[in-house]
């Protein structure tokens, strides 16, 4: 029985990614017609795997260990923030709230970046240049909390760079993940196609809340040999970790013809071309470069909000979804203030509020997990 994609339902897929997510649209005849995918053989077992199938296991276990690498540092970052000794303290009541307030904006911010990194380097370097980015981030402020912990018994007055660095790390930690994230769904979406998808989807993300879970509940015996800074330093090796499979999940999709990023490439010289075309054969070098700048920052942000407003007169469903995931945000976020400062307050302690936290994040996961497989 095989087991994978069947390479020929490729050119039947009709999924659209946006360019800006990096994806592509696997109907597009350059990259699927006369691609004829080989299988790989397992050795002694009755058992072949297509290469989409071997590119989307790839980036499924790329996104497993970036969601491996995020449950270590959830359940840590909020139990420094309302720490004491490197945190917030009695004040969490109060700061927590405000520091959620920054994470749309870092978002934004986040997402801007990932925009620059996509239009220079395309979508394979600008996963590989985030992710790293976003390792070397927690990798910096483990090292730093580390260093600084022992020195507060000496230096109170440290106790104010540390309050900042745990609030920056915590507001960090909430906004990359869905950076990361949705490139790794961009991937696996542009090379399955919409039936392929529909089964995969829950199985993939079920095996993220496996090894999230996982993970969580190793948090408290991590903390108690690295202590809690060293775990954030954990999370941020792991997900560094986690860009070696993106690799290979990209390597197999440009040797086999399914290089989303291929799709990137090809509009953006389209664009350029179309840009030089305008200006006419006459106009000289300086010109013509002048001719084919892309176009300004207010147009494309009126493209974008045009195409959004279409979007949503066309398909209303669309538009009640939105609506439901403002909502729902809005309540976990309310739901998330009063569990963490209510667990600050029963249990005082960082190692065991930290294990606590752990095995609650843990416990979420599974039941995530279970309802994601069943589906």
């Amino acid at each position: 029985r095989k087991v994978g994609i069947d390479p020929t339902e490729s050119n039947i897929h009709s999924a659209d990614v946006s360019d800006l997510r990096g994806g592509a649209n696997n109907n597009n005849k350059d990259i699927c017609n006369g691609v004829q995918a080989k299988e790989f053989s397992v050795p002694g077992v009755a058992l072949s795997i297509s290469p989409q199938a071997l590119a989307t296991l790839s980036m499924a276990t790329c996104m497993s260990l970036h969601y491996l690498g995020y449950s270590l540092a959830r359940p840590v970052t909020m139990t420094m923030f309302t720490s004491n000794r490197l945190g917030f303290g009695s004040s969490a009541v109060s700061a927590y709230p405000f520091a959620m307030t920054f994470i749309s904006p870092v978002s934004f911010l986040l997402l801007l970046f990932y925009g620059g990194c996509l239009n220079r380097s395309g979508p394979y370097l600008a996963l590989k240049q985030t992710t790293l980015s976003c390792a070397g981030v927690l990798g910096l402020s483990s090292l730093l909390l580390a260093r600084l912990d022992p020195l507060l018994d000496t230096h109170p007055h440290l106790s104010t760079l540390t309050k900042y660095i745990v609030g920056v790390l915590f507001v960090f930690r909430e906004s990359y993940v869905q950076l990361i994230t949705s490139q790794h769904w961009s991937f696996i979406s542009s090379v399955l196609t919409p039936s392929q998808s529909s089964m995969w989807f829950a199985p993939i993300s079920g095996l993220t809340s496996v090894t999230s879970a996982l993970a969580a509940i190793c948090v408290g015996k991590l903390s108690a040999v690295w202590g809690i800074p060293g775990v954030v330093g954990a999370a941020g090796l792991f997900l560094a970790f986690s860009v070696i499979f993106g690799d290979i999940a990209y390597r197999i999709a440009e040797k086999h013809g399914f290089n989303p990023a291929d799709e990137h490439y090809r509009k953006k010289e389209a664009k350029l071309k179309a840009a030089a075309s305008k200006g006419g054969s006459n106009k000289n070098t300086a010109s013509t470069s002048s001719s084919s700048s892309p176009p300004s920052k207010h147009d494309k942000e009126e493209s974008l909000i045009v195409k959004a407003k279409d979007v949503f007169t066309r398909v209303p469903t669309l538009w009640a979804l939105f609506c439901e995931i403002l909502a729902c945000q809005g309540l976990s976020t309310v739901l998330n203030v009063c569990c963490v400062t209510k667990v600050a307050e029963v249990i005082p302690d960082d190692a065991e509020r930290a294990d606590w936290m752990g095995k609650f994040f843990a416990f979420t996961n599974v039941v995530s997990s279970v309802l994601q497989f069943g589906v």
